[in-house]
């Protein structure tokens, strides 16, 4: 419905099959973590928490302000993690690929600044990475890509795979709520309110905290590594060795 709509009031040139096959893509991603928040929280609670994470996958899409290269340069560069999880970013980079290759010369003359100043250069909307692994590593990441304002997004995989990422982080939740559920240490815990036995319950539930989130955190740095050359890889790792 979204697709049809968007495609007769928004004037697109796109074709519908592709802006379906996006649209699609990103209702996929986003109910991935809504299913994390229908797990672990109560039903009121796991909708509001889907809305405000609506709107923080909005704030962090580089639409506004910070756009995506200032983004990415966040936190010592590892900024760009943040919007590596914006189901919005990737279906707003999405449609804006998409739709340049329909742009007459006037439109690409005159929107080119605005376009390259949020990430999207139009010269590499065929997403181009050539010229990225400036270090030798072998290793092309978002990170490099989005500092260069390369935010181009040419196919709908990478919302499909974020989908997977926050639909695999689900079933953990899911296997450790019906675990403290079924558990007996769990209701041990769970029977004290005071003293040691709460602290050690909620140190227990800190643990698992920090656990899922270094979970998400190698899940979204492999997620980042666009392209691996094993050759140079390797060539880069013997030189290394050898110092």
């Amino acid at each position: 419905v979204f697709a049809a709509v968007y495609s007769a009031a928004a004037g697109v040139q796109q074709q519908l099959p592709h802006l379906f096959a996006g649209a699609w893509a990103f209702v996929y991603s986003i109910f991935g973590m809504s299913y994390i928040f229908s797990i672990c929280l109560s039903p009121g609670s796991a909708q509001m928490g889907a809305v405000a994470l609506t709107f923080v996958s909005y704030c962090v899409s580089g639409i506004y302000t910070p756009n995506l290269p200032e983004l990415a340069g966040y936190l010592g560069g590892r900024g760009w993690m943040v919007p590596a999880l914006s189901s919005v970013r990737w279906f707003w980079g999405y449609l804006i690929t998409s739709e340049v290759h329909y742009l007459t010369d006037l439109s690409r003359r005159y929107g080119a600044n605005l376009l390259s100043m949020k990430g999207y250069d139009l010269n590499y909307v065929d997403c181009d990475w050539s010229g990225l692994d400036d270090e030798g590593l072998g290793i092309i990441s978002l990170r490099e890509a989005w500092e260069r304002r390369r935010g181009c997004v040419c196919n709908a995989l990478d919302m499909l795979l974020l989908g997977l990422i926050f639909r695999f982080l689900a079933i953990v939740c899911l296997s450790l709520h019906v675990h403290a559920k079924t558990s007996g240490w769990a209701r041990f815990y769970g029977q004290h309110e005071r003293g040691a036995w709460k602290l050690m319950g909620r140190l227990f539930a800190l643990i698992v905290g920090c656990f899922l989130a270094t979970l998400l955190i190698v899940e979204v740095w492999t997620f980042g590594i666009i392209r691996v050359d094993v050759p140079e890889l390797l060539r880069h790792l013997r030189v290394g060795g050898g110092r």
